[in-house]
């Protein structure tokens, strides 16, 4: 078994710091009995400079517990299930495009093609309307590093 080498737990096991946490730390305590303030449901509507719209919507509380994406635009729309690592394209007036699981992909060739054909367009289509969207929203409440935090703060 393997114990801790240094710091405050040296010489215990995981397991015995980790129930030592849920003991006595903040982790172990029921969520509806302590004075954890936490927002478990939350909408926001944007309305930008130009007249652009955009919600914000997140639930603590679901079926299932994952994150998913959904961008509509006036010629379609993206969707991504993160928890099936998924995308759809749906261009209006077209067939829906399922992008495949590229992750999932064996093969690293196959991995690559798929990339190039199916995850670079969708991310292009996405891009643009981020990227007017990015010029529209104050800084202050932007929910995702802009193109010059990840150039020059990161």
């Amino acid at each position: 078994m393997t114990r801790c080498a240094q710091g405050p737990t040296a010489g215990r096991t995981l397991d015995e710091v980790l129930l030592e946490e849920l003991r006595h730390g903040p982790y172990g305590r029921c969520i509806y009995r302590c004075d954890n303030d936490v927002v478990d449901h939350q909408v926001v509507s944007m309305r930008f400079a130009g007249g652009a719209t955009a919600t914000f919507t997140m639930s603590a509380f679901t079926a299932k517990c994952y994150r998913s994406i959904k961008v509509m635009g006036t010629m379609g729309e993206i969707e991504g299930d993160m928890d099936a690592n998924v995308l759809y394209l749906r261009k209006f007036g077209q067939p829906e495009q399922v992008l495949e699981q590229v992750d999932a992909m064996e093969d690293v060739k196959e991995m690559a093609l798929a990339y190039h054909d199916q995850i670079v367009p969708a991310m292009a289509a996405l891009r643009k309307p981020v990227d007017e969207m990015e010029l529209l929203v104050d800084k202050s409440i932007w929910p995702v590093p802009t193109y010059g935090d990840l150039m020059f703060e990161v």
